[in-house]
């Protein structure tokens, strides 16, 4: 499991050096500057195969192809201790900082030529023709928590915790995952600020759909259900004060969570753009 080796906090350092050198060195002479757009994308999405195997530590297993008379085990769940520090990692790529696009690179998104077509390897917009740093932000904060939030993966948490009390709980995993987005200090500067409340959306679509989602465990909607209960709370609270778009968040999350709570109906939020091509390979 990457918990063990680098894990996302060494992907996480190269990608800061990376996106902060990012620029017109990354086109050749004569091309138009718009063609950074594909080119940054690698960039900021360079921690994803980080981020997916250590998801996997997340609810994670160690098995061998067993041969009766080996004397191999045949499972064995990995222990709590590294399913924290994997989770740990994660929670830091949730953070305003990591979310952020350096303002050297935004100056030079500018709208893409029409004789160059569309690209598979370009960022989804909902701002065209300006850049959306914001849908972008949200894109990765979205693959984050629904890593974090898969239903097979919450199961087999559950599962574990069954045999061992050390083992991390699913309720651990969604406090920690709230503790980081929606309980950390709002920040000063109005863009991390914005990017803040993009996090704390993320994980509230990812916990109605865990609760939503049929194919669930019981146990592992039951907790989310719980969650969602002891967020709407929270999020009422919060709607009553801040800024205006501040509390249009939070009136916005708590109209959702109670939609779903007093009468069972799945509301239809705006969904994270979806991430260019490059997703890894392998069972959640």
């Amino acid at each position: 499991p990457a918990a063990r080796g680098l894990g996302a906090s060494w992907w996480m350092a190269v990608r800061r050096v990376v996106m902060s050198r990012f620029g017109l060195r990354n086109i050749r002479p004569g091309e138009p500057v718009a063609l950074l757009q594909e080119r940054f994308v690698p960039g900021y999405f360079m921690h994803r195969f980080a981020i997916s195997s250590l998801s996997r530590t997340i609810g994670g297993m160690e098995y061998a192809r067993a041969v009766n008379g080996h004397g191999q085990q045949e499972t064995r769940p990995i222990p709590g201790i590294e399913q924290r520090a994997a989770l740990h990692q994660l929670l830091g790529a949730l953070q305003p900082e990591e979310l952020r696009i350096p303002d050297t690179v935004l100056t030079l998104m500018g709208p893409r030529p029409f004789s160059y077509g569309s690209s598979v390897e370009l960022f989804g917009s909902r701002t065209r023709p300006a850049f959306d740093e914001l849908g972008a932000a949200r894109t990765l904060a979205q693959m984050v928590v629904d890593a974090i939030l898969q239903p097979d993966r919450a199961a087999r948490v559950v599962r574990f915790a069954v045999d061992d009390p050390r083992s991390l709980t699913l309720e651990e995993t969604i406090d920690s995952l709230v503790s980081r987005t929606w309980r950390s200090p709002v920040p000063g500067d109005v863009k991390l600020a914005a990017l803040q409340r993009i996090a704390q959306r993320a994980v509230a679509d990812g916990l109605l759909a865990l609760a939503a989602d049929r194919d669930a465990s019981a146990q592992v909607r039951a907790v989310a259900d719980l969650e969602i209960a002891t967020l709407r709370v929270d999020a009422e609270r919060r709607s009553r004060a801040g800024s205006f778009g501040a509390r249009a968040h939070w009136m916005a999350i708590a109209s959702d969570f109670t939609r779903w709570a007093e009468r069972r109906e799945l509301p239809t939020p705006t969904k994270a753009l979806e991430a260019p091509p490059g997703d890894p390979f392998g069972e959640p």
